[in-house]
């Protein structure tokens, strides 16, 4: 099999399996609607158990935090393309063209980095179990704030470097 083929099954399968939950997810807490189904993995490890403060806390802010990223990643593939644009004609090369394999690449792994960021979001709980801190809601407020704000400057930096590096 070509290595073009095994890209694409690899893509697919991460996709199916990885991104388009994820997807759903974000399209359902954008419009202010929880999952439907009372199976989801958060439902079932919690389930007869007394309420955990805790995760009840940080699983209220991950909309916020997912719909932060999806802006981020908007914002930040704006400004990618607008800095290309603007680079190309600076240094005189031939017009720029849009290419929509290269978009559609670039808007996959987009995503799958919204996914790891999900991950480390669960850092937030982690922590505050391992820490146990004196405040804890001040501590979930200010590490609420690190995530997040790590999470929406690393698009940004990412194509701030890309770019850098191309001069």
């Amino acid at each position: 099999m070509e290595m073009s083929g095994v890209l694409i099954i690899t893509m697919a399968i991460i996709l199916v399996m990885g991104i388009l939950p994820l997807s759903i997810y974000l399209l359902h807490t954008m419009q202010g609607r929880e999952p439907e189904s009372p199976e989801t993995l958060d439902e079932e490890m919690t389930q007869g158990q007394p309420a955990n403060e805790p995760f009840e806390w940080w699983e209220a802010r991950r909309g916020r935090f997912n719909r932060g990223l999806a802006m981020a990643g908007v914002v930040s593939g704006a400004v990618y393309y607008l800095l290309l644009y603007f680079q190309m004609k600076w240094y005189g090369f031939a017009g720029f063209r849009f290419n929509w394999v290269s978009f559609g690449f670039q808007f996959i792994a987009y995503l799958v980095y919204m996914g790891v960021a999900n991950l480390v979001y669960n850092l937030g709980l982690i922590l505050e179990h391992v820490r146990q801190p004196a405040e804890p809601v001040a501590f979930r407020q200010r590490l609420f704030g690190w995530l997040y704000g790590l999470a929406l400057a690393a698009p940004l930096g990412f194509v701030g470097g890309v770019l850098g590096a191309h001069d």
